[in-house]
């Protein structure tokens, strides 16, 4: 059955359509709008604290929060309309934030506490390996740590207590920069280590030439020993420990840039 409607009668069904149209979307604002407040205004969000944890005193801490504060409202405009006071506004990534913070800074993980109202900042900074410099007129040194990375300026050093690397290749390195690529760094630090084993307290080495990738203990060191940055130096450490037996005074170098086999020449 077909049913016919007035003409009265349809502007009075399009009238009240409209009516609950534009009633239900005055509602929808009306909540919208409750919803932004609270979220905007509400004790809820709203960041009473950060607490940085991890800091060795490498780094500025109130500089470090300006950054992180920076970096947290410019990750999008929502998270720069609630600002960094805003819990919901933490939702940065660790891998993206990590790109903007000090070099001295390995990793980074943002906690939030709804119910202290806290960010907690979880930082891990590079720590210490030794010290590399440059060998022009105007010696720089910068501290790197076992990644390789130049992480912070170094005073000049002398003696032969900490770690050091004396680079006479011409390369101009720069803070964030790493010394080699990986393979070839952590080969470095498996150096350091075997020579640490030997306990003949050798720290100092000198890399002359980079195309060739092979670093030697310095002109000051007896015997010199020569290590190639290619290969992992494990096996010199049995080499070493036989001449010692010998008589090190006795030996003038002992070349270790062979895979698995050492030469060696007495004075």
């Amino acid at each position: 059955m077909e049913i016919y409607l007035s003409q009265r009668q349809k502007k009075e069904r399009k009238k009240l359509f409209k009516l609950v149209f534009f009633g239900c979307l005055g509602a929808f604002f009306v909540l919208a709008e409750t919803a932004i407040g609270i979220i905007i205004y509400s004790p809820l969000f709203k960041v009473e604290n950060v607490e940085i944890n991890g800091n060795n005193g490498s780094i500025n801490a109130e500089e470090f929060l300006s950054d992180i504060n920076k970096v947290v409202e410019n990750q999008s405009k929502i998270a720069s309309f609630l600002s960094s006071k805003n819990m919901l506004a933490w939702n940065v990534n660790s891998d993206v934030l990590i790109k903007y913070l000090p070099v001295s800074i390995k990793e980074i993980e943002i906690k939030k506490d709804y119910a202290g109202r806290k960010i907690i900042i979880e930082i891990k900074p590079r720590e210490k390996f030794g010290v590399w410099c440059s060998g022009d007129e105007s010696i720089s040194c910068m501290w790197f740590d076992n990644d390789g990375v130049l992480f912070a300026v170094a005073p000049v050093l002398e003696g032969n207590l900490i770690n050091k690397v004396d680079d006479y290749s011409g390369r101009n390195l720069l803070l964030g920069d790493k010394i080699f690529e990986t393979e070839f760094n952590d080969n470095l630090i498996k150096i350091f280590n075997l020579l640490e084993k030997t306990n003949l307290r050798i720290k100092s080495l000198t890399l002359k030439n980079f195309e060739l990738r092979e670093i030697e203990t310095s002109d000051f060191v007896s015997p010199k020993i020569y290590f190639s940055l290619r290969i992992d130096p494990a096996f010199g450490l049995i080499a070493i420990e036989t001449l010692k037996k010998n008589g090190l005074e006795k030996v003038d170098y002992i070349n270790l840039t062979v895979p698995n086999k050492a030469f060696y020449k007495f004075k």
